[in-house]
Order: structure tokens, then C-alpha cells, then sequence
């Protein structure tokens, strides 16, 4: 197959999109809500919004680049937008590998356009949404897997939508909705309070956000550079923006961190209500599970499940009520080294709201 590579242009996305829904049509297993997700035009609103919204946006760093074959089409897309990283109170120029797709019959040409991306110019090149095949191309090509990224961690706060699935998946249908009845049923007793002097509330002032994440930033940690602006458009101008809540964590002494938060449907029947912990801030000495479990209070309206995935699913503890799912290859890879020499993956604590994990 003859192919070209060359970078994308603004009136390229629309291409870019539709080339993106054929792919995830042609995977096995995809869910209705990720099909939801992935349609041309939920797309084009997302990809307009991360690549040309994006406060970080660098017109050196291009919009990444496209393959296309002799009549134009395109036949392979590797996305990039820069996110500016800090490491203590250092700052850090790194770009973002995205939406990283390539067409059966043009596979060889993959390995080309990924190369490209990583010889832009940056402190650290990096890419949460991996799969096996791209972490291959990762480590081949001298990247390194973020620890951790390999999981996810699920707390459950109603066991029955959960059962449903289970019995579902084992070909049980006629059982999942009374069994899912019956653990509705005993829900209250399992109910796992969070410690009465933490408050969360709704907070959408930016600027403290901003000011609680500058104040609880590791030193020794590679985080996302979480700036006013930053904040505001991953969680506000978002085209999920309906579904992201953000709360204000406080103690007696006032506030001292935030959870933003994702609603979101799983299962197969979607009838398993999600919360998806997109980015938590706290001090180092404050405990995660106890605001975890004040989370869960303040979700349980709504949600059935907290989903915390990579560095979050390291800080959940193990329990009756934390289920810990592994995925078959790492999700987050990082490309460069500090200032001492060490890959950058050894301190990255990468969130889902960081890179391209989150809607």
C-alpha cells in the first residue's frame, strides 16, 4: 500500500474522526457507552477541543501527523498535544502520543509515524492510553512503562449492579436482575461511612483549585503543572463536562485538596453507575482511603462504583470492597530522563486526567 506521512491541519480533524470511529468499529468487544463515545462527530467535538482549545497549544508541536494513501485518504493517525508537566517546582516540556491508530494493511507504516512524534522536541514525550501493540512500539523505540499503569481499582458501594454483571458474563441472564435486587437489598448494611470531619463540597473557583494543587505538589514526583487555566479546560470547557464534578476536600482546619470526579456508564446492560476519579490532590499525610469513603457518601446518590485507575489505584488499599482489575500491558509509558539521568517513568504519578485518559 503507497502512503504518505504528513502533518495535520485543523481542517484535517473531521477526517481524522470518522477515520477514528471505522477503527474502533472494526475492535471486538467494544461496550454501547464506548461506541456512544467514539461516533464521528463526538469525536470531531472532543478532538477540536483537546487539540485546538487547549491552553498548552503550541503551533511547533503541530497537531501530529496523518498517513494517507494515494487518493488522499487517511489510513493511519498519530495525534499530539504538549501538557505541560512539573517536577517539584521544576517545569517539565512534555507532549502527548494520542489516538495512535494505523489501518491492518498499513501497519509497517506505523513504526514511521510514531518516530516522528518522538523527534520533537521536548524534556519528556509520553502516552497514557496504551496498548500491547503501542507499548511494544514504546519499548522498542526506548520508552519506558509507567509502574502501576498496568491496573485499576474498583470500589464498590452497591454490590448488585456488580453481581448482574458477573452472572451476565457467565451466561446466567435470567438470574442477574433479581440477584441485582436482593443486593440492593442489603446494601445499607454494608455501608462504609467516611470520617465525619472531612466535608467535601462542589468547587468550580479555578484559582483555589489551582492554589490547593500548588500546595500539595510532591517534590520528588512528575505531576501535571495544574495552572488556572489548565484546570478550567479540562474540567469545564470539556465536551463531558455535563458528567465532571469537582469537589473541595475539607477538615476542621478548611480546605486542603479536591477530587474531580466522571459519571459514567459499564456493563453490559449499562446498569453499573461509575464515578471515575479523574485527578486527586491531597497532602502527602492525609490518609486516602478515609477520602475515599467521604467520597462515596457524597457519590452515592448516583454511583454505584469509584474507578481509579494507574497511580490512584496504587493508593487504594485492599479490601472486601476494592476490587482490582489488571489489563494486559501497561497503559502509560513515558520517553526521557531528569536532570540526574533516571527515566522519567520511575516518578511519574500520572492521573486520568492527565494526557489522554479522560473525556
Amino acid at each position: 500500500m503507497d502512503t504518505t506521512i504528513r502533518p495535520l491541519a485543523p481542517g484535517d480533524l473531521p477526517a481524522a474522526a470518522a477515520f477514528l470511529e471505522r477503527a474502533v468499529d472494526a475492535m471486538p468487544n467494544v461496550g454501547p457507552a464506548e461506541l456512544r463515545a467514539t461516533r464521528a462527530p463526538v469525536l470531531l467535538g472532543r478532538l477540536r477541543w483537546l487539540l485546538l482549545q487547549n491552553p498548552a497549544a503550541d503551533p511547533a508541536a503541530g497537531l501530529g501527523d496523518g498517513l494517507v494513501d494515494a487518493n488522499g485518504a487517511i489510513a493511519g493517525l498519530h495525534l499530539v498535544h504538549p501538557q505541560p508537566l512539573r517536577c517539584g517546582e521544576s517545569p517539565v516540556r512534555a507532549l502527548c502520543s494520542s489516538n495512535f491508530f494505523v489501518a491492518p494493511e498499513a501497519r509497517m507504516q506505523g513504526y514511521f509515524l510514531f518516530r516522528r512524534f518522538l523527534k520533537l522536541p521536548a524534556a519528556a514525550h509520553f502516552a497514557t492510553t496504551c496498548n500491547r501493540n503501542s507499548g511494544a512500539l514504546w519499548q522498542k523505540l526506548g520508552g519506558v512503562a509507567v509502574p502501576g499503569s498496568d491496573a485499576e481499582a474498583l470500589v464498590v458501594l452497591r454490590p448488585g449492579p456488580l453481581v448482574e454483571e458477573a452472572l451476565l458474563r457467565r451466561g446466567l441472564g435470567a438470574l442477574a436482575r433479581p440477584a441485582n435486587v436482593l443486593s440492593r437489598l442489603a446494601a445499607p448494611f454494608l455501608r462504609r461511612r467516611g470520617p465525619r470531619a472531612l466535608r467535601l463540597r462542589p468547587c468550580v473557583d479555578w484559582d483555589r483549585l489551582a492554589a490547593l494543587a500548588a500546595r500539595c505538589r510532591p517534590a520528588d514526583r512528575l505531576t501535571a503543572d495544574r495552572t488556572a487555566a489548565h484546570l478550567q479546560w479540562r474540567f469545564a470547557a470539556t465536551p463531558a463536562r455535563g458528567d465532571v464534578e469537582v469537589f473541595a476536600v475539607a477538615g476542621p482546619a478548611g480546605e486542603f485538596g479536591y477530587v474531580a470526579t466522571l459519571r459514567g456508564r459499564r456493563g453490559r446492560r449499562e446498569q453499573i453507575r461509575s464515578r471515575t476519579l479523574l485527578d486527586v490532590v491531597l497532602p502527602a499525610d492525609v490518609p486516602f482511603g478515609g477520602v475515599l469513603a467521604a467520597l462515596g457518601e457524597a457519590c452515592r446518590s448516583d454511583a454505584d462504583l469509584l474507578a481509579m485507575a494507574g497511580w490512584l489505584a496504587a493508593q487504594a488499599q485492599p479490601g472486601p470492597r476494592v476490587l482490582v482489575r489488571r489489563f494486559d500491558a501497561p497503559q502509560a509509558f513515558v520517553a526521557g530522563r531528569d536532570a540526574a539521568g533516571r527515566p522519567w517513568a520511575e516518578s511519574a504519578a500520572f492521573q486520568p486526567a492527565d494526557g489522554d485518559s479522560s473525556r
